[in-house]
């Protein structure tokens, strides 16, 4: 029976390995991530520091995963992330990492793989329910 549950634990271990990715990391990144929450009014109100502040309606480079919001096998809008979507399950930070809704000028195909996204990032400072980042005229950027 012992033998049974360490081969069990072993395989289990195996599988998430072979699956998990690794967050991909840049300074842009790292920038977006520094965005808080403030009460006010009994509202949660986003707050940009000015390193993130000075990011908005730029042209920047973005490495990361693309997580599609509709089914297809090319995409001009997708959520992208610094973790793949299979990953979410294994972070085990119980947090989401940032998310950036991205428009492209051109269908994107689907990639499981690290991809660089060239665009303009812009910061959502209406206070309505879309997401806080958004990245406009994006494309896959050349190596």
């Amino acid at each position: 029976m012992r033998k049974r549950m360490l081969l069990i634990t072993v395989i289990s271990l195996l599988c998430i390995t072979a699956h998990a990715q690794h967050a991909v990391s840049s300074l842009n990144w790292q920038i977006i991530g520094t965005f808080t929450y403030k009460l006010q009014n009994n509202k949660y109100i986003i707050s940009f520091p000015p390193p993130l502040k000075a990011l908005d309606n730029k042209i920047i480079e973005l490495p990361g995963y693309m997580i599609p919001t509709k089914v297809g096998k090319e995409h001009k809008e997708f959520m992208f992330s610094v973790l793949p979507v299979q990953q979410c399950a294994f972070c085990g930070s119980g947090d989401y990492p940032p998310m950036i809704l991205v428009n492209t000028v051109k269908p994107v195909p689907y990639a499981e793989n690290v991809m660089t996204l060239k665009g303009k990032f812009i910061l959502n400072t209406t206070g309505n329910n879309q997401p806080e980042f958004s990245l406009i005229n994006a494309a896959v950027a050349q190596p």
